[in-house]
């Protein structure tokens, strides 16, 4: 045979194997949808109502909420991969997809989730996911988050975003980059964002550094925010309270709760001034007090505007003077200072508690007996300046009629026996 019939000999034989090998792929295909077929014939889920089928899938999400992601190995993309039927059931259900978290940057995938959750109330976590085609995703959904946790390195891409009429919790956490540092976010579109959400209920600014707007005040002048009652700086789980508390200046929260700030870079007058104009039912309020020149005086007038308060929690470097003022002051019977007071937790790290300052904690202790029912008051020191035996004898009695009381190291209570 001639060269140029080989050639088309071989050229034949290879459109013979093509024709073959697509004949094997929709064999295989029909066999996939046989299988499917009939692993839905025997599949009960596929027998239940919808609303049965569906719920069953639902608490097949992870226990927390949060942890869905768009993982082929879990739930709810799992169910896709089963049969015809788990599809079926999967894409139609709203709730499988109205919580996603993030991990990498992806518009594409969170457009796709969130179509899936039907306008039903979502909830999205970005782990340094937050570009500008995700936050223009974010825009077009904007009506239907209910919750959303950034935990960023930049927030430049938030200005897009318009209204969150449904928003009810905010998380913010930025993160450091590979070099250690974090970016500033503008202080006027922090108070935009807040003011984009009026039917917030809880935020948390953690490690978010702003610079400032010369004309804000006359963008916003006053926000309000109806339905805040939760509003911190920094995390309390880790005692480690931070942030930019100046945008207080900025907002009136008639409803706040709990809140915790550090006051290390926020005058106590401009605390006042933001108490007195939003006049809260402040139950619980954590404050760090690590400024050298901070006054027990300068904080007494602030405490005098939430007699609400049922826990107060202040750490950092606690300066002594400062805890024998407030010692003194809740010990003065003509004093009407914190009222309703419950819970008082001194963590501190600097300065120590000396033998006067345990005689008028115990007095102070005593004399609020009747509403004061634990206190939590930590010594850096645990070998030295412990209280005096009589001293331990005191808070003792105090403990065994009812009140909980610790004082003393994270792992040694000074008065057990």
């Amino acid at each position: 045979m001639s060269v140029a019939e080989l050639q088309a000999h071989i050229a034949k034989l290879s459109h013979d194997i093509d024709l073959q090998k697509e004949v094997l792929r929709q064999l295989e295909q029909r066999k996939r949808a046989s299988q499917r077929q009939i692993n839905a014939l025997r599949d009960p889920l596929a027998r239940l109502p919808l609303e049965l089928s569906s719920e069953i899938f639902v608490q097949c999400l992870p226990q927390y909420g949060y942890h869905a992601s768009p993982d082929a190995r879990t739930a709810p993309m799992l169910f896709l991969q089963v049969c015809n039927a788990w599809n079926d059931i999967a894409l139609s259900t709203p709730k499988l997809w109205t919580v996603i978290c993030l991990p990498f940057p992806s518009a594409q995938i969170l457009d796709v989730w969130l179509q899936r959750a039907r306008n039903f109330p979502s909830s999205v976590r970005l782990f340094k996911g937050l570009d500008y085609d995700v936050a223009r995703t974010l825009v077009r959904f904007s009506s239907q988050l209910k919750h959303l946790d950034l935990y960023e390195e930049q927030l430049d891409p938030l200005r897009v975003i318009g209204a969150l009429p449904r928003l009810e919790t905010l998380t913010i956490d930025v993160a450091s980059d590979e070099n250690g540092n974090s970016n500033a976010w503008n202080l006027a579109e922090a108070v935009q964002l807040l003011n984009s959400a009026p039917n917030l209920v809880q935020c948390l600014f953690c490690h978010v550094t702003t610079y400032f707007d010369d004309d804000l005040g006359a963008r916003f002048g006053e926000v309000v925010l109806p339905n805040l009652r939760v509003l911190g700086f920094g995390e309390r789980s880790v005692r480690s309270l931070d942030g930019e508390e100046e945008i207080l200046q900025y907002l009136t929260l008639p409803a706040l709760n709990t809140l915790f700030l550090s006051l290390s870079g926020y005058s106590t007058t401009d605390f006042y001034t933001f108490l007195e104009r939003s006049s809260p039912p402040l139950q619980t309020l954590l404050l760090g007090t690590g400024c050298p020149n901070f006054r027990f005086i300068d904080l007494e007038k602030c405490f005098s505007l939430v007699p609400s308060l049922t826990y107060l929690e202040l750490y950092g470097g606690n300066q002594l003077q400062f805890l024998d003022d407030l010692f003194t002051a809740l010990a003065d019977h003509q004093s009407h200072l914190l009222p309703n007071l419950h819970t008082l937790n001194i963590q501190h790290d600097c300065s120590v508690i000396i033998e006067p300052s345990y005689r008028k904690l115990l007095l102070a202790l005593s004399v609020r007996r009747a509403q004061l029912g634990c206190a939590y008051i930590e010594n850096p020191d645990p070998d030295q300046f412990k209280p005096s035996p009589e001293v331990c004898a005191g808070l003792r009695q105090l403990a065994e009629n009812g009140m909980d009381l610790w004082i003393g190291t994270p792992e040694h209570n000074f008065i057990e026996v």
